[in-house]
């Protein structure tokens, strides 16, 4: 059986104002969390990911795009009206 190497970095992206970056974090859901913890064990574990862990990691990983792609547009949404309203 093939094992392959899963990496993941970490990168801070808070800034000055904690609280209001902490409000707008697209932190993963609640219900995926513990989904990804697995996969930061995989991580740090010597035997790496398997073919599955890594299927599942992608599953995962593009459902948290489309939630992400999705506040996106809803704030772009919002910031253009916004935008529209002002002039």
């Amino acid at each position: 059986m093939q094992h392959s190497r899963l990496s993941i970095d970490i990168h801070p992206d808070l800034g000055k104002n904690q609280a209001e970056d902490e409000a707008s974090t697209l932190g993963p859901r609640s219900d995926n969390r513990a989904r990804w913890l697995k996969f930061a064990d995989c991580a740090l574990h010597p035997r790496g990911a398997t073919e599955h862990d890594i299927a599942e990691l992608t599953d995962l990983a593009r459902d948290e795009q489309e939630i992400i792609k999705s506040r996106i547009q809803r704030t772009a949404h919002v910031v253009k009206r916004q935008s529209k309203s002002k002039h």
